[in-house]
C-alpha cells in the first residue's frame, strides 16, 4: 500500500503550469535579446509539450510539489558592445515563488528592471538564496535592486562595472549574506559605515582599485569574516597590517598581485593568530631575517605562499611553524645554503616549491629525509647550475606526486632515486644534460604518471614502454634524437593530450597510429627532418587538436585533403615545408581556426574563393609561396588582426571598399599589386603595421588619413607613386617608421613632418605590436593537482604565440635590419631616398628629436643642411648623398654622438670639415663627390686653399678657371660673384664710418699720409652721404649682373654639333647604343643643353665650353681587329681641357687634317688619359704636340723598347707621366730622347726594364721629381744616383732583383723622402734601422728579402726622429722581439711584419701605444700567447694566422677590438670555443678562424651580432651543433666554409637569411637526413659543398634554381635518379661520386657548355650515355667508373675533343675500343681553363689611411684573397694507386682508364696517337692482337698497364725508349718471345710479366735457348695441324656446342618407345626403390 501511495505520489509531481508558462516567456524575452537568425541557437528543449523539470538549465524539487528551484541561464546572450543596452526584467522570474538559486553570468546585461515593483522585485522571491551576476556589464544602480534580496546568502557580482565606496549603499539590509564576490569590479574606497551586525564569512574584493591599507579599518566590525581576498589591487608600499587585527576569526588571507615592499617597516605583521593560509606572491617584497618574524608568529599556519617576490634571504624562522604543510618560495632571488635550510623546515610539509632563485653549489637529496609526508618537490636556478646529489644507500621515506629538478645536474644515484618512487604524476627533468635513451622505465614503474617534461636535455633515443600507458603530456623537445617516430606510439600513448617533439632529429614520416590519440590537443613536432605527406588517420582520428605545429620540416602534399576532420583546430603551424598544390577544402571543417601560417611552402595557384569563409580567422600567414591572381579581401572575419600574404604573385587592385575592423598588421611586399592603395586602409582603427613595399601601386597615396589612425609603421617602397607627399600624410601622428623611399614622389618634404611622433612620445601602447595568440586555456595535468587554499598552479600550459613579435625590416646604416619586439619600439626611422623631391630640407626635421634613422639620399634638394638636426641626438644614421646640397657642413653635427653612419658625398659642399667630436670615425667616402670641401679626413689642405704661393699664383689661376664638376654650375658663379659682393658691401657700410674717423685723425699725421686720406675721401664722398642708397643700388645691379651672367651660360651650338658628330663616330665602331650608354647625346631635342648630357662637363668660367669628355669604358665591336681613334673629332672642342679614353682599347690615332699635329688644336688640354687600350710607339708622334699637357697617362698599353721614347721633350709643362704595364726594357738615352725637366711624377712599374748603374742617369737628372714607381721591373743595380733629386719623397722599388748593401744605399737617398719601399728584391746581409736617421719625414718604409732573411741589428738606444704609419718587414731575422725603435711610435696605422720567426706573446703595448693603429699583420711567425690590450681598441684588421698560439681565444676579444672588419687566426693551435663577445664585432667582414682545434656550438650572440660578415672561414675544427638555427643573422655572409668539423642534423632555416650566399661549404661533417628543399633559394649560390656527409633521399627539384659553377654532393648516400633539370648554364663541376644513384645520366649534362668536370664514379647508374654530345662541349674530366653501364662505348664520346681524364673503368662496356678516340685530345690542345676561383677583397677595404700621392702605389702583398675551393681536385688510378691531381699539374696529367669492362676485339692502332697522354689503362677485358711498335709514339707516357687480357706476341722492343715510363704491367696474357730487357725497361721486375709462360729473358728465370727449343717444336706441330696458337674464344664456343648437342641426343633417344629406352627407366625406377627402402630402415 505504501509503496502503490509512493508511486502514486510522484507520478502526480510535475511541471506546474504557471511555471512552465513563465519559462516560455522568460525565454521569448530573452529570444528578442538575439541578433537575427541566432533566436533558435538557445533553450531548444523548452518548448510548449512535455514536463518542464526536465527542460536544460532547469531543476525542479519533489519536496516543494514539483517546482522550480534552479535556474542556471549563463553564456546564453553574446556578447555585447560598449554602446548597446540591454536590460534584464526581473518581473519574468516572480512566475518561480520557490527560485533558490538563480545564475545570470556572461550574459552582458547593463541593467535591471521591474515595471510593477520597481526596486522591491526581489522580495517577492523570499526562497531565493544564490545569485550569480558575474560576468555582466551592471553599475551600482542594481544595488536598490539586490537590497530587496534579503534572503540572499550567496551574490556573485564579480567582472561588472560597478565603481565608488564600498560597501555600495543598500547591501547592509542583506544581513543574511555569507559570501559576496565583487572581484573585478571598479570600487576604489572603502567606507566604514555598512555592516553593523553583518554575518559574511567570504570578502573577495580582487582586482578592484583600492590603494589605501588603512581604510581596512571599515571591515572591523565583520567578526564572522574567515576569507578576505584582496588580490590584485593598487595596495604599494608598506603593509599595516594593524587594520586587520580585529578580525579575529580571519582564517585566509590573499594579498597577492599587489606592490607591497615590506611588512609593517620590517616590525613584523599584526595580524590574528587565527590564520591559516597567507598568500602573498608577486609582490615586491625584499625582508631582512628580522622581516620574517611576524609571519613566523602565526603558529596556525598551514598554508604561504611568498613567490613571486625579490626575497634574498632564506627564512629560517619558518621552522617554527610546526602546522605548515604549503610552502612557495619560488621566483624570488634566494641564495644560501639551501640543505641545511631544507633540512630545519617542519616534518609536515607536503609542499615545497624552491623554483626560479639564485641557488649555486650543491644539493644534497637526503636533506629531505625529515619530510616523510612530502608530496611536491620543486627545485631550480636562474644563475647556475645546482649539482644535486644524494647517497646511494639512502632511501627515501616519502612517495612524490609533482617532481620538478630543472637546470639541475642530476647524477647516477638520483636516478637511483627516482627508481623507488612509483606513484609519480608529474615528472619535470628540463635542462639537466640528461644523455642516452628516453626513460621508459619511468613510465613503467609509475602508471598514474601523467606529465613527463624532458626538453633541453641531450637525449639520443626514443624508446616506449611495452605496455599501453595513461600518459596525458610529454615533452622531448630541444634534444638529440634521431631516426624515425616510432609507428606504434598512438597505440603506447593512446590519451596523450600534449605532444612536444620539437627541434630534434626526428626523419621519416609522422606515424599513423598518432590518429588514435583521440583527446591529443597540442602536437608540435616543429623543426626536424620529417618528410612525406600528412596521414590520412591522422587528419580523420585527432579530432581533439587545437594547435598542431609542423614547422620547418620537408612535408609534402596537399593542406588539407577532402578526408581531413581536424574540426577543434585553432592555430595550425605549416610553414617552412614543402606542401604544394593549393589548399583544399578540408581546412574548411576546422570552422574555429584562429590561427593558420602556411608561409614558406611551395603553394601554387590561385586562393580558393572559400577562404573568406573562415570567420574565426585572426591571423593568416602565407608568405614565401608561389600563389597568384587576384587575392581575395573580403573575407568574412571581423576579427582578422594579422594578414601577411607577402612574397607570392599576387596581383590586380585592392578593392576600394575593403575594411578589416580588427587588422593591425597588413603585409602585401614582394607581391605584384597595382592601381591605387584605397584610402580607407589609412582609416582602419586598428592598423599598426601596413607594408606594400615592391609592388606596382601608383595614384594619390594618403589622401584621406583619419586622425585617429593608429599606423606605426609604413612602408610604401619601390612602388610607381608620382604625386606629391600630401600634408595629410602628418596625421598619421604615432607613425614611428616611414620609407617612401624609391618612388618618384615629387614636390619639397612637407615641414608638418615634426608633427609626426618618430618616437615623440612613449606610447606603451606599441607593445602590442607582438601578435599575441595565447592558448594557455588549453591546460593539463587537472588530475594532479595538489590541494590547496591558495592559488598554486601546477598545470602544463600551452602559450603558443603567432609569431616571436612583429618583424620590420628598414634599411639604415645602408642596410637591412630587423626590428622586432621591444627593439621595435625604440626604432624610429624616415626613409625619402631615391624619388624627385627638391626644395630645401626643412628646419622642422630637427624637431623630431627621437628619430634614429634619415635617409633624404638621391633626390633633388638644396640649400644647406639646417642646424636643427643637430637636435637629433639619438640620430644614428644620416644620409643626404647624392643631391646637390650646398654651404658648409654644420660643426654641430660633430656633437651627435650615437651617429654610426653619416654620408654627404656627392652634393656641393664647401669649407673645411668639422673633423672632431664623433665626426672623427667617418672617413673620406662619407664626403667624397664634393670637390670644395677640404681638410681632414680628404687629402685637401684647407691652408693651400685660402693661401697661394707667389711663384704658383698663375698656375692656380688657371686650375681655378679650369676646376668644373657635375652639378656645381651654379656654384662656379656663385661662389665669387656672392663673395665679391659680400667683400663690397662690407666695404661699402663700413667704409664711410672709417673715413670720418680717419679725417678727425689726421691731426698729428705726416704730411704724405694726409694727402693720401684726402683724396681717398674724395673719391668715397658720395658714399658718406648716401650710402643707404648707394649700397642697395649696388646690390640690384650685382644681381642683374649675376642674372644675366647665368642666363647667358649653356651649351654652344658648334660643340653642340661636334658631339653629335663624335656620337656618330662611335656608334659605326663601337657597341654603343642611343638606349643605353650615351641616350642623353640627341640630336632630337634641338633645346637640350648639351652641358647637362652624360660624360660631357661644361664650364662657365670659359662661357660654357665642353671642358671634359669622359669616354672610358665604351664597349668594343671586337670583330674590327684595328681601331683608330679620328682626333680631328675634338677639335669642335676648343676650351677642352681633359680627356679620358681608359679601358678603350684604341690602337692608333690619325687625323685626316692636321695629321700628327693635331693635339696643337687642343691648346688648353691639361689632362690626357690612354690607360689600357692598345696604342704602340706611333702615338708619340702625335703625343709631342700636346705642350700643354700636365698629366699623361698612357699605362697598360703596347709601347715597347727603349725608355725614353722620342716625342716626349716637347712637353715642357708635363708633371706626371705614367707608362706603367707597358714592355719597356731598358733605360738608355737616345738622341734627342730626353725627359722634360717639368716632371713632377713617374710611374714605370709593371714593365721589363733591366738598367745598368748609367741607365739611371736620365731618371737622376730629373731634379723636380718628386714621385718615382719602378716597382716590378728587372732592375738588379742599386739606383745610388737618386741621392741628386732632393725633392723626392716618393720611392717605390719593390718586386725587382736589387741587391747589395743597403746600409749604404738607404742613408744616402734624400732627406726628403716620406714613403720608401724596398719589398721583395734580392738583398741579403744586415740592415741597421739606424740608416734611416736621416729621413726625418718618413711616413712608409718597406723592406724584405726573396732570396733569405735579412738580419735585423740591435739597437735598443736609437731614437727614430720620424713617426711612422705603415711598417712592413717581411722575411727578417727578428729573433725573439720586435724591433725595439717601435716603442717610440706612437702614429702608425699599418704594421706588418711576417715570417720574421718572432716568438713570445702577441705586443699588445704596439696596439696600447698607437691608438689610430688599423691592421696589424703578424703572421707566420712563432708567437705562443695571444695576449690583448687593457683598453678598448679601434683596430680593424688583425692577422696571426700560422704561429703556434695554444691558449683559447681570449673571451673578450671582441670588447677590446669592437671596429675589426678582419681577423685571421687560422692554422694556429687555439683550443675551447669561440667567444660570445665576437658578437659585438658589428662591422666584421672576414672572419678565418680554421685549422685549430675550437670546439662546441657557434655562440648565439655572434650568429646574431655578426651581421656585417661576408666570409666567414671555421673549416678543419671540432665545431658542434646545427648550421645555423632559426636566430643566426648573418644577413652579409658571402662565403661560407665549415667543412671538417662536426656539425650534424639537418640544415637550419637561419641559414635562410645569408641571401647573398655565394659559396657554402659543408664537406666533412655529420649533417644527415634529406636535403631542405629551401637550399634552392640562394639566388646567388655558385659553389656548393657538401661532400663526406651522412645525407640521404633525392636530390630536391629548387636545385634547378641555383646558378652554380661547382656543386659536390659527392660521399654521401643520395639515391634515386640524377635531377633532370639542374641548371647547367654556369656549371663547370659536378660531382655525384659515391652515393646511391640510379637510372640513366642525362644527356643535357654533356650538352652542358661550360661543364668541365664531371665525376659519377661508384654510384649505379645505367642505360645509354653520351648519346648526345654537344660540339661545343669542354668537358675536361670524365669520370664514369664502378656503374653498371652494359653497353658499347659509343662513338659519339669522340666528340668530348678537350677531354683530357676519361675513366670507363670497372662497368661492363662490351665490343670494341673506338677507334676514334686518336681524335680526342688527352693533352693535344693547350687551354687553361682550370682556374682558381678566388673572390678578392683588398685590404684596402679596411684602411682608412692612405698615403696621398699622385701614382697608384697599389700594395697587392696586402690583397686578401679569399679562395672559394682550394683548388679543382681530381683522383685519377696511375700507377696502380689513386693519386690527386689539383691545380696546374691537373693541367698537363691526361689519361684513358677502361679497365674491368668487357671490352674485345684489338687496340685501335689510332690509340697510339695520343701523344700526350701519360696514363694508360686497358686492364682485365678481353682484347686481343698484339702490341704495336708504334707505341713508341707516346714519349710522355708514365703508367702503361694491359694486364689480364689476350694479347698475344713479342714485346715490343721500342718499349724501351719510353723514359717517362714509370709503370709497366703486361701480365696474364699469350705474350710470347724474349723480353726486351735494356734501357728504361731494366726498371721493372718479373711481376710485370707473370702469367704469360711463353716470355722468357731478364727479369724472368727462363731461359730463351730452351724456350726456343720449345716454341720450334710446338710451332712444327702447330704447322702440321694447321693452327699456331689456340683461339680461346673458338674453343669456348665449341665445348659449349659439343655439350648442348650431346644432351638434346640423349633427350631424343629417351623419347623414342624402344627396349633401351625402357630399360633406362626400369633401371631408374629401381636405383629409386633402393634408396626408399634404405631412408624407411634408417628410420
Amino acid at each position: 500500500m505504501t509503496m502503490m501511495l509512493q508511486f502514486q505520489m510522484k507520478g502526480t509531481v510535475g511541471c506546474l503550469e504557471t511555471e512552465r508558462i513563465g519559462l516560455l516567456q522568460l525565454k521569448s524575452y530573452l529570444k528578442n535579446l538575439l541578433d537575427e537568425g541566432e533566436e533558435d541557437s538557445i533553450l531548444k528543449s523548452w518548448t510548449r509539450n512535455g514536463d518542464c523539470c526536465i527542460w536544460e538549465r532547469v531543476k525542479c524539487s519533489d519536496a516543494i510539489g514539483g517546482h522550480v528551484v534552479d535556474l542556471s541561464l549563463g553564456r546564453l546572450i553574446p556578447v555585447a558592445f560598449e554602446s548597446e543596452t540591454r536590460s534584464l526584467n526581473l518581473s519574468l522570474f516572480h512566475s518561480f515563488p520557490q527560485l533558490q538559486s538563480l545564475n545570470l553570468s556572461w550574459n552582458w546585461f547593463t541593467g535591471l528592471s521591474d515595471h510593477v515593483h520597481g526596486y522591491k522585485s526581489f522580495g517577492r522571491l523570499e526562497k531565493l538564496i544564490t545569485i550569480d551576476f558575474s560576468h555582466n556589464m551592471f553599475d551600482n544602480n542594481i544595488v536598490p535592486f539586490l537590497s530587496a534580496a534579503t534572503s540572499l546568502r550567496t551574490l556573485y557580482l564579480d567582472s561588472n562595472y560597478m565603481e565608488g565606496v564600498f560597501p555600495p549603499q543598500g547591501l547592509a539590509n542583506m544581513t543574511s549574506l555569507k559570501v559576496l564576490n565583487l572581484k573585478d569590479n571598479s570600487f576604489s574606497f572603502l567606507s566604514g559605515q555598512g555592516y553593523s551586525k553583518g554575518k559574511l564569512k567570504t570578502l573577495d574584493l580582487t582586482y578592484n582599485l583600492f590603494s589605501d591599507f588603512s581604510q581596512l579599518k571599515g571591515l572591523e566590525n565583520l567578526q564572522e569574516l574567515a576569507v578576505l581576498k584582496l588580490r590584485g589591487n593598487r595596495f604599494n608600499h608598506t603593509l599595516s597590517t594593524h587594520a586587520l587585527k580585529d578580525l579575529k576569526k580571519l582564517q585566509e588571507l590573499d594579498l597577492s598581485d599587489n606592490q607591497f615592499t615590506n611588512l609593517d617597516g620590517g616590525l613584523g605583521l599584526v595580524i590574528p593568530t587565527s590564520l591559516q593560509v597567507l598568500d602573498l606572491k608577486r609582490n615586491r617584497l625584499s625582508l631582512t631575517p628580522e622581516g620574517y618574524i611576524g609571519i613566523c608568529r602565526l603558529m596556525n599556519l598551514r598554508e604561504l605562499d611568498l613567490s613571486s617576490n625579490a626575497l634574498t634571504n632564506l627564512p629560517y624562522c619558518l621552522a617554527n611553524l610546526t602546522h605548515l604543510r604549503t610552502l612557495d618560495l619560488s621566483n624570488n632571488q634566494l641564495n644560501g645554503n639551501l640543505s641545511s635550510f631544507v633540512f630545519g623546515l617542519p616534518s609536515e610539509l607536503e609542499y615545497l616549491s624552491l623554483l626560479n632563485n639564485n641557488f649555486n653549489g650543491s644539493f644534497l637529496l637526503n636533506s629531505l629525509a625529515n619530510q616523510t609526508r612530502i608530496t611536491v618537490f620543486k627545485l631550480s636556478s636562474t644563475v647556475s647550475t645546482i649539482q644535486v646529489q644524494t647517497e646511494s644507500s639512502w632511501a627515501a621515506s616519502f612517495q612524490l606526486k609533482i617532481l620538478h629538478l630543472s637546470n639541475c645536474s642530476l647524477g647516477s644515484n638520483m636516478l637511483g632515486f627516482l627508481l623507488q618512487q612509483h606513484d609519480l604524476c608529474f615528472v619535470d627533468l628540463s635542462y639537466n644534460n640528461l644523455t642516452g635513451t628516453f626513460p621508459a622505465w619511468l613510465l613503467k614503474n609509475n602508471t598514474h604518471l601523467q606529465t613527463i617534461l624532458l626538453s633541453g636535455n641531450s637525449f639520443t633515443k626514443l624508446q616506449l614502454p611495452t605496455l599501453v600507458h595513461g600518459l596525458q603530456v610529454l615533452d622531448i623537445s630541444s634534444n638529440m634524437i634521431f631516426g624515425s617516430v616510432q609507428e606504434d606510439i598512438g597505440i603506447v600513448f593512446p590519451k596523450l593530450r600534449y605532444m612536444n617533439f620539437s627541434s630534434n632529429h626526428f626523419q621519416g614520416t609522422i606515424p599513423s597510429s598518432i590518429g588514435e590519440m583521440k583527446s591529443l590537443q597540442v602536437l608540435d613536432m616543429s623543426s626536424n627532418g620529417l618528410h612525406g605527406q600528412l596521414p590520412k588517420p591522422f587528419l580523420v582520428g585527432c579530432y581533439s587538436l587545437k594547435v598542431l605545429k609542423l614547422s620547418n620540416n620537408q612535408l609534402q602534399g596537399g593542406i588539407f585533403p577532402n578526408h581531413a576532420n581536424l574540426t577543434g583546430l585553432v592555430g595550425l603551424y605549416l610553414d617552412g615545408n614543402s606542401f604544394t598544390g593549393s589548399l583544399e577544402m578540408g581546412l574548411l571543417k576546422s570552422k574555429k581556426l584562429t590561427l593558420l601560417d602556411i608561409s614558406d611552402n611551395m603553394l601554387s595557384g590561385m586562393l580558393p574563393f572559400w577562404i573568406g569563409r573562415m570567420s574565426s580567422l585572426a591571423y593568416l600567414y602565407m608568405s614565401g609561396n608561389q600563389l597568384k591572381g587576384p587575392f581575395l579581401f573580403q573575407l568574412q572575419s571581423r576579427w582578422l588582426e594579422v594578414m601577411d600574404i607577402s612574397h607570392n604573385s599576387f596581383s590586380g587592385p585592392i578593392p576600394k571598399n575593403v575594411n578589416f575592423p580588427s587588422l593591425r598588421e597588413l603585409r602585401l611586399q614582394n607581391n605584384e599589386f597595382t592601381g591605387s592603395v584605397p584610402g580607407n586602409i589609412f582609416n582602419a582603427a586598428a592598423l599598426e603595421v601596413l607594408d606594400l613595399r615592391n609592388n606596382n601601386f601608383s595614384g594619390i597615396v594618403l589622401n584621406t588619413v583619419d586622425e585617429a589612425s593608429k599606423l606605426r609603421v609604413l612602408l610604401l617602397r619601390n612602388n610607381s607613386f608620382q604625386t606629391h607627399i600630401s600634408e595629410k600624410i602628418c596625421q598619421l601622428s604615432e607613425v614611428g617608421l616611414l620609407d617612401l623611399s624609391h618612388n618618384r614622389f615629387k614636390g619639397v618634404i612637407p615641414s608638418c613632418f615634426a608633427n609626426m611622433s618618430f618616437g615623440a612620445e612613449g606610447y606603451e601602447r606599441v607593445t602590442s605590436l607582438v601578435a599575441v595568440f595565447d592558448l594557455s586555456y588549453i591546460t593539463f595535468l587537472r588530475n594532479c593537482q595538489y590541494a590547496s587554499h591558495l592559488n598554486l598552479d601546477d598545470s602544463v600550459r600551452n602559450g603558443y604565440q603567432a609569431k616571436p613579435a612583429t618583424i620590420v625590416d628598414f634599411l639604415t646604416k645602408r642596410r637591412y635590419e630587423a626590428y622586432q619586439g621591444d627593439i621595435l619600439r625604440y626604432m624610429h626611422g624616415l626613409d625619402l631616398s631615391s624619388n624627385e623631391l627638391s626644395g630645401s630640407i626643412p628646419d622642422e626635421i630637427g624637431d623630431l628629436q627621437n628619430i634614429r634613422s634619415l635617409n633624404l639620399s638621391s633626390n633633388r634638394l638644396r640649400g644647406s643642411i639646417p642646424d636643427s638636426i643637430s637636435k637629433l641626438k639619438g640620430l644614428e644614421s644620416l644620409d643626404v648623398s647624392n643631391n646637390k646640397l650646398s654651404g658648409s657642413i654644420p660643426p654641430l653635427l660633430a656633437d651627435l654622438n650615437s651617429l654610426g653612419y653619416f654620408d654627404v658625398s656627392f652634393n656641393n659642399f664647401s669649407g673645411e670639415i668639422p673633423f672632431k667630436g664623433h665626426l672623427v670615425t667617418f672617413d673620406v667616402t662619407s664626403y667624397r663627390g664634393n670637390p670644395l670641401l677640404c681638410g681632414f679626413p680628404t687629402n685637401r689642405s684647407c691652408n693651400l686653399k685660402r693661401v697661394t704661393e707667389p711663384s704658383e699664383s698663375k698656375r692656380d689661376k688657371e686650375e681655378e678657371e679650369e676646376e668644373v664638376g657635375d652639378g656645381v654650375m651654379d656654384m662656379t658663379h656663385a661662389g665669387p660673384v656672392n663673395g665679391f659682393i659680400v667683400l663690397i658691401s662690407w666695404f661699402i657700410i663700413f667704409n664711410a664710418s672709417w673715413m670720418d674717423s680717419s679725417a678727425n685723425d689726421s691731426v698729428g699725421q705726416p704730411k704724405e699720409k694726409i694727402i693720401i686720406m684726402r683724396k681717398y675721401e674724395r673719391y668715397w664722398w658720395w658714399v658718406k652721404e648716401k650710402k643707404q642708397m648707394a649700397l642697395v643700388l649696388f646690390m640690384i645691379v650685382s644681381l642683374m649682373l649675376q642674372l644675366q651672367m647665368k642666363g647667358c651660360v649653356g651649351c654652344l651650338e658648334t660643340e653642340r654639333m661636334g658631339l653629335l658628330q663624335l656620337k656618330s663616330y662611335l656608334k659605326n665602331d663601337f657597341e654603343v647604343e642611343e638606349e643605353s650608354m650615351m641616350k642623353s647625346w640627341s640630336h632630337e631635342d634641338p633645346s637640350s643643353d648639351c652641358c647637362q648630357w652624360e660624360r660631357v662637363k661644361c664650364s662657365d668660367a670659359t662661357g660654357g665650353h665642353v671642358v671634359h669628355l669622359s669616354l672610358d669604358s665604351l664597349e668594343r665591336n671586337y670583330e674590327l681587329k684595328d681601331h683608330s681613334l679620328n682626333l680631328s673629332l675634338f677639335h669642335s672642342f676648343p676650351r677642352l681641357l681633359s680627356l679620358d679614353f681608359s679601358f678603350s682599347r684604341f690602337s692608333d690615332l690619325f687625323d685626316p687634317i692636321n695629321g700628327h699635329k693635331s693635339f696643337q688644336r687642343l691648346e688648353k688640354l691639361r689632362t690626357l688619359d690612354f690607360y689600357r687600350n692598345n696604342l704602340n710607339n706611333s702615338v708619340f708622334t702625335f703625343l709631342s704636340e700636346a705642350r700643354s699637357l700636365r698629366t699623361l697617362n698612357i699605362s697598360y698599353n703596347l709601347l715597347d723598347g727603349v725608355f725614353p721614347p722620342n716625342g716626349l721633350e716637347n712637353l715642357v709643362e708635363l708633371e706626371v707621366l705614367s707608362l706603367a704595364g707597358n714592355t719597356f726594357n731598358h733605360v738608355k738615352s737616345i738622341q734627342g730622347a730626353v725627359l722634360p725637366s717639368s716632371l713632377h711624377a713617374l710611374n714605370l712599374a709593371y714593365n721589363q726594364i733591366s738598367s745598368a748603374p748609367k741607365g739611371y742617369l736620365e731618371i737622376c737628372a730629373l731634379l723636380n721629381l718628386r714621385e718615382l714607381d719602378l716597382s716590378f721591373n728587372a732592375l738588379t743595380n742599386t739606383p745610388y744616383c737618386l741621392a741628386n733629386l732632393s725633392r723626392l719623397r716618393t720611392l717605390e722599388l719593390s718586386e725587382n732583383q736589387i741587391s747589395g748593401d743597403l746600409s749604404s744605399f738607404v742613408p744616402g737617398l734624400p732627406s726628403t723622402l716620406e714613403y720608401l719601399s724596398l719589398f721583395d728584391n734580392d738583398f741579403n746581409g744586415s740592415f741597421w734601422f739606424s740608416s734611416l736617421v736621416n729621413h726625418t719625414r718618413l711616413t712608409v718604409f718597406k723592406l724584405s728579402s726573396k732570396v733569405g732573411k735579412i738580419q735585423a741589428q740591435d739597437e735598443s738606444s736609437w731614437l727614430p726622429p720620424f713617426q711612422l704609419k705603415i711598417l712592413k718587414l717581411k722575411n727578417f731575422n727578428l729573433g725573439s722581439t720586435i724591433p725595439s725603435f717601435l716603442v717610440h711610435q706612437n702614429d702608425l696605422r699599418s704594421i706588418y711584419i711576417t715570417y720574421s720567426q718572432l716568438k713570445g706573446a702577441f705586443p699588445d703595448w704596439l696596439v696600447q701605444n698607437n691608438t689610430r693603429l688599423e691592421a696589424i699583420r703578424l703572421n707566420n711567425n712563432l708567437l705562443a700567447e695571444l695576449r690583448l690590450p687593457r683598453l678598448v681598441h679601434g683596430l680593424r684588421f688583425l692577422d696571426v694566422s700560422c704561429n703556434r698560439i695554444y691558449d683559447s681565444i681570449p673571451e673578450d676579444i671582441g670588447i677590446v677590438f669592437p671596429h675589426l672588419r678582419y681577423m685571421n687566426f687560422s692554422s694556429n693551435h687555439n683550443y675551447g670555443t669561440i667567444p660570445s663577445s665576437m658578437g659585438e664585432m658589428k662591422s666584421l667582414i672576414i672572419l678565418d678562424m680554421s685549422s685549430n682545434h675550437l670546439y662546441g656550438h657557434l655562440p648565439k650572440t655572434f650568429l646574431r651580432g655578426c651581421y656585417s660578415l661576408s666570409v666567414l672561414k671555421l673549416s678543419n675544427n671540432q665545431l658542434q651543433g646545427k648550421v645555423f638555427p632559426r636566430h643566426a643573422n648573418l644577413t652579409s655572409l658571402g662565403l661560407l666554409f665549415l667543412d671538417g668539423n662536426n656539425f650534424d642534423g639537418s640544415l637550419g632555416k637561419g641559414l635562410l637569411k645569408s641571401k647573398y650566399l655565394i659559396l657554402l661549404d659543408l664537406s666533412d661533417n655529420s649533417f644527415s637526413g634529406t636535403l631542405p628543399f629551401w637550399i634552392g633559394k640562394f639566388p646567388d649560390l655558385y659553389y656548393l659543398y657538401m661532400r663526406g656527409n651522412k645525407l640521404e633521399g633525392q636530390v630536391p627539384h629548387q636545385l634547378q634554381n641555383l646558378p652554380l659553377k661547382v656543386l659536390d654532393m659527392s660521399n654521401n648516400r643520395f639515391s634515386g635518379s640524377i635531377p633532370r633539370n639542374i641548371n647547367v648554364d654556369y656549371l663547370r663541376e659536378l660531382r655525384l661520386h659515391s652515393n646511391e644513384f640510379m637510372g640513366s645520366v642525362p644527356s643535357y649534362l654533356f650538352k652542358a657548355e661550360g661543364l668541365q668536370v664531371l665525376d659519377l664514379r661508384h654510384n649505379n647508374l645505367s642505360g645509354m650515355i653520351l648519346n648526345t654530345i654537344a660540339n661545343t662541349s669542354i668537358l675536361r674530366v670524365l669520370l664514369l667508373r664502378n656503374n653498371s653501364f652494359r653497353t658499347h662505348i659509343p662513338d659519339k664520346i669522340c666528340q668530348l675533343t678537350e677531354v683530357g681524364l676519361l675513366d670507363l673503368s670497372h662497368n661492363k662496356f662490351k665490343g670494341a675500343i673506338p677507334s676514334c678516340f686518336g681524335k680526342m685530345s688527352f693533352g693535344a690542345q693547350t687551354y687553361d681553363i682550370f682556374s682558381p676561383y678566388d673572390f678578392f677583397l683588398g685590404f684596402s677595404s679596411f684602411q682608412s689611411w692612405r698615403y696621398p700621392s699622385a701614382l697608384y702605389l697599389a700594395d697587392t702583398e696586402l690583397n686578401q684573397a679569399i679562395q672559394s675551393p682550394p683548388k679543382t681536385k681530381v683522383n685519377f688510378l696511375s700507377k696502380s694507386r689513386y693519386e690527386t691531381y689539383q691545380g696546374g699539374i691537373l693541367l698537363y696529367m691526361h689519361g684513358l682508364d677502361l679497365s674491368s669492362s668487357q671490352l674485345s676485339g684489338e687496340i685501335p692502332v689510332e690509340v697510339w696517337d695520343l701523344k700526350n697522354i701519360i696514363s694508360l689503362n686497358f686492364s682485365s677485358n678481353r682484347l686481343i692482337g698484339s702490341i704495336p711498335g708504334s707505341i713508341s709514339k707516346l714519349k710522355d707516357l708514365e703508367s702503361l698497364d694491359l694486364s689480364y687480357n689476350k694479347l698475344h706476341g713479342n714485346i715490343p722492343p721500342q718499349l724501351a725508349d719510353l723514359n717517362n715510363l714509370g709503370y709497366f704491367n703486361v701480365s696474364y696474357n699469350n705474350l710470347s718471345g724474349e723480353i726486351p730487357f735494356k734501357t728504361h725497361l731494366v726498371t721493372f721486375d718479373e711481376k710485370s710479366y707473370i702469367g704469360n709462360p711463353h716470355l722468357c729473358g731478364l727479369p724472368t728465370n727462363k731461359s730463351c735457348n730452351l724456350e726456343r727449343a720449345s716454341v720450334s717444336k710446338r710451332a712444327k706441330e702447330e704447322e702440321e695441324g694447321g693452327g699456331r696458337v689456340i683461339d680461346m674464344v673458338w674453343f669456348y664456343w665449341t665445348c659449349g656446342a659439343v655439350y648442348i648437342s650431346t644432351w638434346l641426343a640423349l633427350f631424343a633417344f629417351l623419347c623414342i618407345d624402344s627396349r633401351w629406352s625402357r630399360e633406362w627407366f626400369y633401371r631408374v625406377d629401381l636405383v629409386v626403390h633402393h634408396l626408399q627402402r634404405f631412408k624407411d630402415g634408417c628410420n
